[in-house]
């Protein structure tokens, strides 16, 4: 299954955490991707997924509890996740870098 299909348009970052995870949002069609970077040992990555309804309700009520533990189920398991849920081509058709700059435009406190 490609899941690079079907990419909104309107990403917008709303929250960034350098070096751990991006969470992208597109209000349009309420969906939320999160890119997780990975570094243990000799091995590093990222990992971009498209949350779940399950993950998007938790995200909205209590999103660092789900982003952290997010987080340690990928780093026990990050072949899994990445062969499971990865979305390949999601760093080649999203600008991150010009998103990331928008959001620190917007948020001069952070």
């Amino acid at each position: 299954m490609d899941r690079s299909q079907n990419l909104p348009k309107d990403l917008r970052i709303v929250r960034y955490k350098p070096m751990n995870w991006i969470v992208y949002e597109s209000k349009s069609q309420q969906r939320f991707f999160v890119s997780y970077y990975y570094e243990s040992g000799h091995f590093q990555g990222n990992l971009v997924l498209e949350l779940n309804a399950d993950e998007i309700s938790k995200y909205k009520h209590h999103p660092q509890d789900l982003l952290n533990d997010q987080s340690k189920l990928i780093s026990s398991n990050f072949i899994a996740y990445d062969r499971e849920r990865n979305i390949e081509e999601f760093s080649k058709l999203v600008d991150s870098s010009r998103l990331i700059q928008k959001w620190k435009n917007e948020k001069p406190d952070r």
